[in-house]
């Protein structure tokens, strides 16, 4: 009986630190999607752990960045939009043309997300099941609707708490999933050692590939949108210490994630002189190497990575006309 207690009293409290890094959890959403993870398969397939570096600056700036906005949000009062408006020149133009820009951006990341999701789950499904071939559009179009008509019901219960629930439970089976599938594949220690060294790819455009490989990471709705959800998990100048810890938890595990599924996709891919343009294309070339479960387990992390996405995506719109 105590040892049952013990088990649950111990769940509550893993529970309770989990819950405690919240808008992080938003962070990742926005951060790692199915764009996201396409880059990181692509730059595995092609360059081996080449551009592990890249991700690790970039991870380091997007935790300071997080980190500034919060102290912002937390010391003033003020969200970020807000304070543009108020203390900049030609701020209240500027705020607007930030609205336009993100919110055009996520509706575009968005379609892709649900188009790429419905995607995951047909293969899952095709590659446990056979004959599904012949229905595919069907298929893939029924599972697009049930998604946004399930997120868009979810979206009215509008509680902050809730969406953040939600993603916790997304972010950690995209965790868990990319980390299994590392224990089917695993790369070389010396590469993974040799990707931390800065070097650019030696391709034609290589400096513009490894600047566009920054910008995955660095998402501008991230920041834009950490002081209001600093503020909707209720935070205030006491708890400036634990937004620091948040940051930094964020950027982290947005490093070790992001590491993982190119770690996957080199072990698996480049080893065996093979390349992948993007996520649905893992299907043919991983089940050969590692078999049908690892190909199940790293999709369903794929799709836990879109679907982490969609909600904030969804709400990206809202946040900044209520921020500005």
């Amino acid at each position: 009986m105590e040892v049952s207690q013990n088990k649950k009293s111990l769940l509550k409290k893993i529970i309770a630190i989990i819950l405690g890094f919240g808008p992080g959890f938003f962070a990742i959403g926005y951060t790692i999607g199915t764009g996201s993870v396409t880059s990181m398969i692509v730059a595995g397939s092609k360059f081996n752990m080449q551009l592990l570096w890249v991700f690790l600056l970039s991870c380091l700036f997007s935790g300071v960045l997080m980190f500034a906005y919060g102290n912002y949000g937390l010391i003033t009062g003020e969200t970020a939009l807000y304070g543009f408006k108020k203390h900049l020149k030609y701020g209240k133009a500027l705020a607007i043309l930030i609205i336009i820009g993100i919110t055009f951006g996520q509706w575009n990341s968005l379609m892709g997300i649900l188009g790429i999701s419905s995607n995951i789950i047909y293969e899952i499904l095709a590659v446990n099941f056979n004959g599904l071939e012949n229905h595919k559009y069907a298929i893939v179009l029924t599972i697009a609707i049930v998604i946004i008509i399930v997120f868009y019901l979810l979206m009215l219960v509008g509680k902050y708490t809730f969406f953040e629930k939600i993603l916790v439970i997304f972010v950690s089976l995209m965790g868990l999933s990319f980390i299994l599938s590392l224990c089917f594949i695993q790369p070389l220690p010396n590469d993974v050692i040799k990707g931390l060294i800065p070097a650019i790819p030696d391709v034609p455009g290589g400096k513009m590939l490894v600047a566009a490989f920054v910008g995955t990471t660095m998402a501008s709705a991230t920041f834009l949108s950490r002081p209001l959800f600093v503020k909707g998990k209720g935070w205030t100048l006491k708890n400036l210490g634990q937004q620091k810890k948040d940051a930094i938890t964020a950027a982290i595990l947005i490093f070790i994630i992001s590491a993982t599924i190119m770690a996957v996709s080199a072990g698996a891919l480049f080893y065996n002189g093979k390349e992948v343009a993007n996520v649905l294309d893992m299907a043919n070339t991983l089940e050969p190497v590692a078999g049908k479960w690892a190909v199940t387990i790293f999709f369903f992390g794929s799709l836990s990575a879109g679907l982490s996405s969609i909600f904030p995506c969804l709400l990206i719109a809202p946040l900044l006309l209520a921020d500005y």
